[in-house]
């Protein structure tokens, strides 16, 4: 017994011996290094998807339109603190014309009552500082690509050539910080004839 004993201890010291000492070591580090991976992509795995979501929530903020054969309708939110606005780009070739409905109610100072897509009728229109000092405060307005402003207020009409995008927001200061304090957000309900919708 103690002659099988020295033998199997004895093995250990042996080139073959010392060779599967030395694999098995590696099978060992080999399992350790392919489970640490394994736990680190899965633990990435939540960022990764999170980043991807970002660029829907600026889509969100968008809605394309292009020429067609049929009528087509549909809506989207004016976030009262969102300072680049809601964007309705024109991606076809043939001018449109979209008829706007505007409802809710939104806040665009502290202090002031919420107030319609018009505007407050007891702040009067005139203030230079504002985006459109002709419009009423906290009113629907939108902003074309060369930076002028349309008032839309509760129902209108615009016009976009092709290619053109405006954005609709609401009439606060052109400071760039008068958004941060805005609150609620307005529902605009769109239709145009001979368009259709890539959101939709």
């Amino acid at each position: 017994m103690s002659n099988d004993n020295s033998n199997k201890v004895n093995f250990w010291t042996t080139v073959p011996g010392i060779i599967a000492g030395i694999a098995a070591l590696l099978t060992a580090v080999t399992g350790l290094v392919t489970a640490w991976n394994t736990i680190q992509s899965s633990s990435k795995t939540p960022s990764s998807t999170s980043e991807n979501q970002q660029p829907l929530t600026t889509e969100s903020h968008k809605l394309i339109l292009k020429s067609g054969n049929d009528k087509s309708d549909g809506s989207f939110n004016v976030p009262a603190n969102l300072q680049q606005g809601f964007e309705v780009q024109n991606s076809g070739n043939r001018p449109l014309k979209i008829d706007l409905t505007a409802k809710g109610k939104w806040l665009y100072a502290p202090g002031t009552p919420l107030n319609p897509p018009e505007g407050l009728p007891s702040q009067k229109s005139g203030q230079e500082n504002y985006r459109l000092p002709q419009a009423a405060q906290g009113s629907l307005i939108i902003r074309r690509e060369d930076n002028t402003y349309e008032y839309v207020g509760k129902e209108g009409e615009i016009s976009l050539t092709p290619q053109e995008r405006v954005s609709f927001t609401i009439n606060d200061t052109r400071d760039e910080k008068s958004y941060l304090d805005n609150q609620g957000e307005i529902k605009v309900f769109w239709s145009c004839d001979n368009c259709t919708s890539k959101n939709n």
